[in-house]
Formats: C-alpha cells, structure tokens, sequence
C-alpha cells in the first residue's frame, strides 16, 4: 500500500484564493456558462482517454 500523501496550500499561495474567485465571479458575468469565450472545448472521448492514461499512474 502507497504512503497517504496529504497536499495543502501555502499561507501565500491560500491569499490568491480570493483572488482567484473574484477572477472567476467576473469570467461567470462576463461569459456564463457560454463555451464561446475562446477556450478550447474538450471531447468527451479525450476526457475519457485522459482519464484512463492518468489511473495508470496513480
């Protein structure tokens, strides 16, 4: 059995959270749930591809 590994943020990295959120309220406003905004859309299959590949190594 692999060792628990347990991940958290650091004090700095945990002060961008708020950040962070505003960032995304503003992306909500801006595009809601539109997949127009420019960023690539992902296909299922590649998600399910991508998933399958990542549970080899973990």
């Amino acid at each position: 059995m692999p060792p628990q590994v347990t991940y958290s943020l650091t004090e700095r990295a945990g002060e961008l959270v708020v950040i962070l959120d505003q960032l995304n309220d503003l992306a909500q406003r801006w595009y809601g749930d539109s997949p127009s905004c420019g960023a690539p859309q992902a296909q299922p299959e590649a998600l399910e591809e991508a998933t399958v590949l990542l549970q080899g190594h973990f």
